[in-house]
């Protein structure tokens, strides 16, 4: 220390100095300077606010990595998904198109083959003709122009010279040498008259001339081929109005101008093949090259089963009415509640003839056929069926079996196994057959199951259905709004409408008219898609006691076929009590 001033950072002997502040008399522990012995509080540095910011960032790239990366997987998944269906969709379409060509290329082989057996005939019977044949024509050229040069009065000898060298070139473009009397042939002379000829004519060949023997095969098949062929250009020389009355009169539906003659051509080609086979070899098949059992009625048992099928059945009632004057009032009603804007009335339209069919299985029972092809409202009734249809896919896959096509039976198969595999190791599966399907139906039943996909379409915000008037397109639509090519039908509409076919189900049978009070109709374009409807909406009752029971079931059904598929034992268990209580 110096003039009294203290000098920091010196530590007397034996005193007590501060390392903080450099002032003695004190611990660093007691300073002042550092808050009575506690260590300044550490005070934010701009560095340790950049190390956060740099974590954040971080952070935050790291995320959207995570992110990019999950969705290049399931871009990457969708892409390999759309492939496969791709390549799927392409190897169906190339085994349908090598179908074809293989059908192609045996229809033009079997074509070739009747042409060549025809050509073959007919060359054999012209050679024949051509190689006996005499030179008639160069016989009355050179007796012509002998005749003329004698009864020439010109006796020049450049007109002889001109007419020798004319006689020489026609003998020489012949290729024969002029046959003398000798080799001449007796049945070549027609200076003779008719009438006044003594003996008669003989042939001196070597070979006699005859006539090639009839190959009825193909004198048959050449038959139905000309047959098809002129009955094809016949049918295009029409007008489309006249088709559509050859439609109406057949029961051919119509659909395109192209279509409906292919159609026509094919139906009766078929008939005319019958008759062709009836003329030759009774009793055989149509298919000559696939004979099979031939099935033999005895038309009172087809009277008596038509009886107890259609005319005893109490799901049919006898109508006291003449055809004219039902047809008159189901007219009537069908104007009255708005129909025509489906389709229209088909005036030329009858009540259709039914009939049944013995079952393959067991021929002591019938299927009854309703045909509806000459039906005046058969239009509207295939696109409401169309249009039902159409809502029922619109519900979810699980709440009902119903397959589109069988198409769709594996991609279903392998959607039921990855679903329950991941609750089971392993599942069971019963098949089962709907009985009667069509008959057992109420009508009542059908009237709920239509409400019900219309009420759920509803819940949806839709107010109607479009249809294609010649395809096969259908839509759902918001707002009521015509477009071209389609028909607009309202829940409303289509509402009606099945009212109307399920209260109009009228058919001849046995000279009676009958009234179908009970199921519907085998044979109506809106049949299949309303049974279909009916067993749809059994089924979503049936899968919701089945949640509830705990259960896990899937299915799948074609028309009547059912497969239902589930977990053992809770889901059998589960399926008993939902098939009690769906029933009752």
């Amino acid at each position: 220390m110096g003039n009294g001033v203290p000098v920091m950072g010196t530590n007397q002997q034996g005193g007590v100095s501060c390392y903080l502040c450099g002032k003695v008399g004190h611990y660093a522990r007691n300073c002042w300077a550092g808050g009575n012995g506690r260590p300044p509080p550490a005070q934010p540095t701009a560095l340790a606010g950049l190390g956060d910011e740099e974590t954040r960032e971080f952070r935050e790239y790291l995320s959207e990595k995570i992110k990019k990366k999950k969705l290049d997987e399931e871009r990457r998944e969708r892409e390999e998904e759309e492939r496969r269906r791709r390549e799927e969709e392409n190897r169906k379409e190339r085994e349908r198109l090598r179908e074809a060509e293989a059908r192609e290329a045996r229809l033009e082989a079997r074509l070739v083959k009747l042409l060549a057996q025809h050509n073959k005939a007919g060359v054999q019977g012209n050679s024949s003709v051509e190689r006996k044949k005499s030179p008639r024509t160069k016989a009355r050229v050179l007796r012509d122009i002998t005749s003329y040069l004698e009864e020439s009065e010109d006796d020049s000898e450049e007109v002889r010279k001109e007419a020798g060298r004319l006689v020489a070139a026609i003998e020489k473009r012949k290729g024969k040498k002029r046959m003398s009397e000798e080799e001449a042939r007796v049945s070549k002379i027609r200076s003779v008259r008719k009438g006044m000829r003594e003996d008669p004519v003989k042939i001196e060949e070597e070979e006699e001339v005859r006539t090639p023997p009839r190959d009825l095969k193909g004198e048959e098949d050449q038959g139905i081929l000309d047959f098809a062929i002129e009955l094809h250009r016949h049918l295009s020389e029409k007008k489309v109005p006249e088709l559509r009355k050859l439609c109406n009169r057949e029961g051919i539906e119509w659909s395109r101008r192209d279509t409906v003659i292919g159609e026509s051509v094919k139906c009766k080609a078929k008939l005319a093949y019958v008759k062709f086979a009836e003329k030759g070899k009774a009793g055989c098949s149509a298919d000559y090259r696939n004979p099979g059992a031939t099935l033999l009625i005895c038309p009172t048992a087809y009277h008596r089963a038509c009886k107890d099928t259609f005319g005893r059945n109490p799901s049919f009632r006898v109508i006291p009415e003449a055809e004219d004057k039902v047809l008159k009032r189901m007219r009537s009603n069908y104007e009255q509640q708005g129909l025509t804007s489906i389709a229209r009335w088909q005036s030329g339209g009858k009540i259709g003839l039914a009939y049944v069919l013995p079952k393959d299985k067991d021929l002591q029972r019938w299927r009854p056929i309703s045909p509806s092809t000459c039906d005046p409202s058969r239009v509207a009734a295939a696109r409401v069926g169309r249009a039902i249809r159409y809502m029922l896919f619109g519900l979810s896959r699980k709440e009902h079996f119903d397959l589109k096509s069988m198409d769709e039976v594996g991609e279903r198969s392998k959607t039921i196994e990855r679903e329950l595999g991941k609750s089971a190791d392993d599942a069971f599966a019963r098949s089962y057959d709907i009985k009667d399907m069509f008959a057992r139906l109420s009508h009542e039943s059908v009237v709920e199951a239509v409400e019900w996909v219309v009420k759920y379409h509803q819940s949806k915000g839709f107010k109607g259905v479009r249809v294609s008037c010649r395809r096969k397109l259908c839509t759902m639509m918001r707002k009521i709004r015509k477009e071209e090519g389609f028909v607009t039908m309202t829940f409303e509409e289509i509402r009606r409408e099945v009212g109307f076919e399920l209260s109009h189900s009228f058919v001849r049978c046995t000279g009676s008219l009958l009234r179908q009070e009970m199921g519907i109709p085998m044979g109506r374009n809106s049949s299949p898609a309303l049974a279909c409807l009916v067993c749809a909406r059994a089924e979503s009752r049936f899968m919701a006691v089945t949640q509830r029971e705990g259960g896990m079931m899937r299915g799948m059904r074609m028309i009547d076929d059912v497969a239902v598929i589930g977990k053992q034992p809770i889901c059998w268990t589960g399926l008993n009590v939902a098939m009690m209580r769906t029933s009752s």
